[in-house]
């Protein structure tokens, strides 16, 4: 006789098998591992640091501060404040970040922002450059299989040749890679839960 496909899900089922999706059967997370949270505390402190040599800050007359303040209080929270020496003009600065309008002030300014006044001497300006990759494996396995019980279906150690593609970005330098908006669309139709 022919077995028909709901012959054999009928089967599977009075077995104890049931159709699920897959879930791993052991997981640690050590994100907030003690030694993890301090590491990073002092890698948020160390970039900080860093951020001060790079592109990054807009400086304005102390005056223009308080014009904005009344549509951003933020702005007397937050900032540096010196007087210009050149000018004996007392001056704030800020991070391009801090408000909308400091981006777009900045939008035409080579590599996106200034560097700081607070740069410490003898160190050269720099680009923070981030980097992240993804692996596109041989054998993908679906979301689904038969389980049996509690029992976990032993998972091959292996998923197959791998191809993995890595990038390499900075705020003064983007991707390197120009994207017209017809190819924007399309990868944004493509991965419509990513845009």
């Amino acid at each position: 006789t022919k077995l028909c496909p709901r012959t054999d899900i009928n089967w599977l089922h009075a077995l104890g098998f049931r159709y699920e999706e897959h879930r791993k059967n052991f997981y640690v997370d050590n994100h907030e591992d003690p030694g993890t949270v301090r590491y990073r505390w002092k890698f948020v402190h160390r970039y900080l640091l860093m951020e001060t040599r790079a592109h990054r800050w807009i400086q304005i007359t102390k005056s223009e501060m308080l014009e904005l303040s009344t549509k951003h209080p933020i702005l007397l929270k937050v900032g540096y404040q010196y007087v210009d020496k050149a000018t004996n003009i007392d001056m704030v600065e800020f991070h391009v970040d801090t408000i909308p309008e400091f981006q777009d002030r900045m939008a035409d300014v080579k590599f996106g922002g200034n560097l700081s006044i607070r740069i410490p001497p003898g160190f050269n300006p720099i680009f923070i450059i981030g980097q992240d990759e993804c692996i596109f494996k041989q054998y993908l396995f679906r979301m689904k299989r038969w389980q049996h019980g509690e029992t976990r279906a032993a998972m091959p150690k292996d998923d197959g040749a791998g191809v993995m593609i890595s990038g390499f970005t900075s705020r003064e330098l983007g991707w390197g890679l120009e994207i017209t908006e017809d190819e924007s669309f399309s990868i944004c139709r493509a991965f419509p839960l990513r845009c």
